[in-house]
Parts: structure tokens; C-alpha cells; sequence
């Protein structure tokens, strides 16, 4: 779990200064930064969404 944590930190906080200056020369908008920050949460979501805990086995 801490090599997924370190992967998506990397991916989008490290390269977040990047990915946002590429966004504001694509697309020209100033809200680009607020529809990258959007973007990551609702990856963020999904993923809180899709994981189940498990009750540890009971001892028989």
C-alpha cells in the first residue's frame, strides 16, 4: 500500500506545478488548476469508494 501511496503522491503532487502550467497553455482557461484539483479528487473518491475493508478471521 505505501508503494500505491508513493506512486500518487508522485503523479499528482509532485508533477502538479507541471501538469498545471500545461494545462493553462492548452486550454487558455484560469480555471484549469480547479478542474486538475477536481480531477484528483474524484480519482481520489473512486478509489476510497472501491476499497473494502475485511474483518480479520475469527480464531476457531
Amino acid at each position: 500500500m505505501a508503494l500505491v501511496y508513493a506512486i500518487d503522491v508522485t503523479l499528482f503532487g509532485g508533477f502538479a506545478q507541471f501538469n498545471v502550467t500545461w494545462l493553462l497553455n492548452v486550454t487558455g482557461e484560469a480555471m484549469a488548476p480547479a478542474w486538475y484539483l477536481l480531477f484528483s479528487a474524484v480519482v481520489s473518491l473512486t478509489a476510497l469508494l472501491a476499497w473494502r475493508e475485511q474483518a480479520p478471521l475469527a480464531d476457531d
